[in-house]
Formats: structure tokens, sequence, C-alpha cells
């Protein structure tokens, strides 16, 4: 494995994903001024039950996959059927499941729009062999492209459909074509012809596996809905809302840098086992995702007050503390979670598994206390993901014999640094006037200040960072002219 090709691809896939945030932070409020709350609450009544039927019927397996060499042509011909069999089951039964959902939620179009977007189960699996073989190769870069490809051309449907007045059909459109053009894009680069064979020996073990991812998931999913029910009771919908927008706004700016990471040291250790190597790799990762996620995101708590007030508006104002607190804590609790890759890498997701229901019982936990009302919840937050951290690094310990100092050691130079940098932000906000501008140079401060800090507290690492980065960006361009 070109360890090269591997950082271009782990950066193109960054990109990329940014690019899709912005997308969306774009394209969502044009939408709703097309479309309005009717149509856009038709979609929504539909879309939990899709996506939990795409859950079930990825499983996993894709991840698994990409651990077996393409030569076994038994294993991957018994893998896509078994795909495409879960996934004619679970679109059938998407399609059933809208009769008595429109029923109870008393909206006679939903059966229509549930029975197209069952298709996009469908589509979604045919896509899973050419990705896990992408993946195997470790040319993870391919499937960043293609994915943002597609994001831009359901987009384009969207709109097109909205302005002409399609309403909720507009958004059944975007996904279709989203993941209709994934599936079809992925298949053109990396098709391989099953046969028409199955055996259940052939793929077990990527059941067994899979099982383990889809049980993490599972658990996540239930334990979110258990939250929102949770906290809408205790502090109703403005209340949820606050919190579901902290946590989907948080999750995105670290996922944006954290899930290029991962799928880079999971392709690593699926071709190399060496311990030694996997340990420098994982120890140089963990400190790239926290010199990137740690200062932005300590720098949105820094300026949350302004963010609520100046961005979001007035009705955003009571959610300051609990942004200020969500987006660091995060950020913090998946840095404790990057040596799952290995683990995955490895054929293990038991220890996944336990970490993700410890995890989901902590913030259960959290909204279930009555401690403080909204203080004190936006504090046991907080507290739940240093929880996720430190679970992770003691997961890690014992999994992988990776001690937790060294983990900490990689950490804390930019932990140190963007903290330094968000207290000197947060004192200077109190002087400057509102608006957006004032929002900006504020952060632009932050961001050079942190540079300057990180630089005087690590400088003999910066400067080997810097003398990769070189290395890739000559890499790259090498790529792309030839």
């Amino acid at each position: 494995m070109d360890g090269k090709r591997l950082a271009f691809g782990a950066a193109a896939m960054a990109a990329c994903n940014i690019g899709k945030i912005a997308l969306q932070l774009l394209l969502t409020p044009i939408l709703a001024r097309l479309l309005g709350p009717e149509e856009f609450g038709l979609y929504s009544l539909a879309m939990p039950s899709v996506l939990f039927m795409m859950m079930l019927a990825d499983a996993g397996l894709g991840q698994s996959l990409a651990r077996e060499p393409e030569d076994n042509a038994l294993a991957w011909s018994s893998a896509f059927w078994l795909l495409m069999g879960v996934g004619a089951v679970l679109a059938g039964a998407l399609s059933l499941w809208s009769i008595p959902l429109a029923s109870i939620a008393q909206q006679p179009r939903l059966p229509a729009v549930m029975a197209l977007l069952s298709l996009s189960v469908m589509l979604l699996v045919l896509a899973v062999p050419p990705a896990a073989r992408l993946t195997r190769r470790g040319r993870i870069e391919i499937y960043a492209y293609v994915d943002l490809g597609a994001t831009v051309a359901g987009a384009v449907v969207a709109l097109i459909c909205a302005a002409r007045g399609a309403g909720a059909w507009s958004l059944v459109a975007q996904l279709l074509t989203q993941y209709g053009v994934r599936a079809v894009v992925l298949n053109i680069v990396a098709f391989q012809l099953p046969r028409l064979a199955f055996s259940w020996r052939a793929v077990s073990s990527h059941t067994l596996m899979g099982g383990g991812v889809l049980a993490g998931k599972t658990i996540d999913s239930v334990g979110r809905m258990l939250e929102a029910g949770i906290v809408n009771r205790r502090f109703g919908g403005s209340g949820l809302g606050v919190y579901s927008f902290g946590y989907q706004a948080a999750w995105s700016m670290s996922q944006a840098v954290y899930n290029p990471v991962w799928t880079a040291l999971y392709v690593h250790c699926l071709n190399h086992h060496d311990d030694a190597g996997q340990r420098r790799l994982y120890e140089r990762l963990l400190r790239l995702v926290a010199m990137i996620t740690l200062p932005a995101t300590l720098l949105v708590a820094a300026l949350a007050e302004r963010l609520c007030r100046d961005l979001l508006g007035p009705a955003w104002g009571h959610g300051a503390l609990m942004l200020a607190i969500i987006f660091p804590s995060l950020a913090f609790g998946l840095l404790g979670q990057l040596h799952g890759a290995a683990l995955f890498g490895r054929g293990r997701s038991k220890p996944q598994t336990v970490v993700s229901a410890l995890y989901t019982a902590l913030r259960i936990g959290a909204v279930l206390a009555p401690l403080g009302g909204w203080t004190g919840l936006a504090v046991l937050v907080g507290l739940s993901n240093v929880g996720y951290f430190i679970i992770g690094l003691a997961n890690a310990k014992a999994a992988l014999g990776w001690p937790a100092s060294r983990a900490i050691a990689a950490i804390c130079p930019p932990a140190v640094a963007a903290g330094l940098a968000a207290a000197t932000v947060w004192i200077l906000q109190a002087h400057a006037p509102p608006g957006l501008l004032a929002f900006v140079v504020l952060g632009s401060i932050g961001a050079a200040l942190y540079l300057v800090l990180l630089a005087l507290f690590d400088f003999r690492n910066v400067k080997q960072d810097l003398g990769r980065l070189a290395q890739m960006a000559s890499a790259s361009a090498g790529r792309f002219a030839r």
C-alpha cells in the first residue's frame, strides 16, 4: 500500500466531505423556501423509516467485505446475492410499513412517497461491493469524488423539481438521484460480475462482523430517538431543536475530518499487520485530527453566544451554553474512538459495540438526570462526551495495547494551543461590536493565534507535519499532471 496515495485519498475525502456539508448548508434554506413546511414535513415523516432500513440493508457488510481478497470470487458473489436479497426484502417491508404509518399520521400521500423511496435501499446495496473493492485497494479518493458528484447531481435535480412545483417529490428525486448516480458510477469503476453461486460459509464471517457494526449503529440510533423524546418532554420543542442542532452541527464538523482519517487507518490496517507501524500511524493521525477539530470546535464554543445572537437569531439565544459545551466535548469524544479503525481492520467489532452501548447509556443518563435544568443538562452532556473519550482510550489499551499516555501526549499540544486561543477570543469578543464581520474577524484572530501557539509548543512536530503536507501536495500535483 502506497502511503502517499493513502494520504492523498484521506485528504481528498476530507475536502469532499467539507464540500458536501457546505452544499447542504446552502441548499437547505433554498429548498425550505421553495417547498414550505408542509412538504418538508411529509418527507421528514418518511425519512426515519427509510434511513433505518438503509442501515439494516448495509449491515456493516461493506466494511467487513473490504477485508476479503478480491480473488475469492465465491465470497464476493455470495455477499452480492445476500445484499440483493436483504435489500429487496427491506424495500418491500418499507412499502408495507408506509400504510399503517400513513393511517397513524393521517397522511394519505405517504405510501406513494415511501414506495418510491424504497428504491433507495436497492441502490444503496448495489454500491456496497464496488465501494468495498475501492477501500481494499486504498483508492478512497475515488469514492469521495463519486460521492460528492452524486450529491451535487441530487441537489441540482432537487432545485429543478422544486422550482417547477414538485413539492415533496423534489426531495424524493434528490435522494434517488444521489444514490442512483453513486451506484452506477461506482459499479462502472469497480464492477465485478458475480457468479451464480451462493455459500453461507464463504460469507458467514462477514455477517458476524457486519452484525457487530449493525449492533453498534442500532444502539446509537435507538439511543438518539430516546434522547430526543426525553429532551422534548423536559424542555419542549425549542429545547429539542437546540439540542439536536448542536449535536448535528458538531458531529458534521468533526466527522468531515474524522471519517477520512478513520478510513485511512482502516485501509492501512487491512494491508499492514505490523503493530509498530500501526501504532505510529495511529498516533500521527490522532494528532492530525486533534490539530484540526479541537481549534475549530473550541473557537465555536468561545463565539457561541455571538453565533446564536448574530447568525442564528434571537430565538436561539438560550442555546449558547449547550453549543459551547457540545462542540469541543464531542470532538474529544471522537478522538477517543479513532483506534476503532484498527479494530475493524483486524476483524474485531465487539469491543466497539460495547463502547457504543456504554456511550449511549451515558447520554441517556445525562438527559434523564433532573440536575440544574438546562444548565445541568448541558454540563452532563459534556461529561458524557468526555466519558466517551476516556472509555475509548481504555478500550484502545485493553484491545490493542496502545497506552493512553501516548494518545494524550499526541493530543496535548494542539489542545493547549486551541484552549489558549479560544480563551483569548472569548475575552476579545466582549469588547467587539455585534455583526457578521466581527464574528469573522474574531474567528480569524483565534485561528492565527492557535497556529502561532502550536508552533511554539510543538515546533518539531509542526515542522514534520508541514513537510508531510508539502510531500502530499507534490504527489497530488504529480498525480493530476499525469
